[in-house]
């Protein structure tokens, strides 16, 4: 639940206009909230998050959540993880 200035539930069109003058304010151009679940998910399993833990993190009922927000940048996670296993120097 997000909350305004007077502590009162923003409404979807309040948490959509909020970003938009925050990034309006920072000079970036603007983003779409869900972009924000997007952003986070991604960082999360970027971590080495697991699914289990980020169902319950983002309020996602199934493995169908995680596996959709997991494919946007999974190649290049998995090519990270690689980089930090360093296999080939285990040889």
């Amino acid at each position: 639940m997000w909350l305004g200035a007077r502590g009162k539930q923003l409404t979807p069109s309040g948490i959509y206009q909020m970003i938009e003058r925050r990034c309006d304010l920072a000079g970036i151009g603007r983003i779409h909230p869900h972009q924000l679940r997007h952003f986070a998910a991604d960082a999360w399993f970027a971590a080495g998050g697991s699914d289990q833990d980020g169902m319950r993190l983002f309020g996602w009922s199934s493995l169908d959540m995680p596996r959709r927000y997991g494919r946007a940048n999974a190649e290049q996670r998995a090519i990270e993880a690689h980089r930090r296993m360093a296999l080939g120097d285990q040889l």
